[in-house]
């Protein structure tokens, strides 16, 4: 495996103190890179193939966990009260896409506007 050279921007502050700290920032962030995939590969979400078709589906609890994985902070009481309705978050229905009979249909002149007019 070759080396590869990756741009990262942080805040001027703590590129000040990593420096004065004499820390090695490439062992850092290849250790935590490292740690992450460890973590997400032992992840039982992770482990659940989002391609295929012949897992069973995500649980409530395996759906929570998920989303408080991969939505921003700001996201998360909505997401699980969302979810704790039953209401669908596509993004955590993974491998299944489908369509619903009425977006089979033409779509009303109103919805298009003077888009092409």
């Amino acid at each position: 495996m070759s080396d590869k050279q990756m741009l990262i921007e942080l805040p001027e502050e703590l590129l000040q103190q990593v420096t004065s700290a004499n820390l090695d920032v490439r062992a850092i962030v290849e250790k935590a890179l490292l740690a992450e995939l460890g973590r997400r590969m032992s992840s039982p979400i992770e482990q659940h193939s989002r391609w295929d078709d012949t897992a069973p589906p995500l649980t409530l609890e395996e759906k929570e966990a998920l989303a408080l994985e991969i939505l921003p902070p700001e996201r998360h009481e909505l997401a699980l009260k969302t979810l704790r309705a039953g209401e669908h978050i596509s993004s955590l229905y993974s491998g299944q896409i489908g369509h619903l009979d009425e977006a089979m249909e033409p779509l009303p002149e109103e919805i298009w506007g003077d888009l092409f007019q």
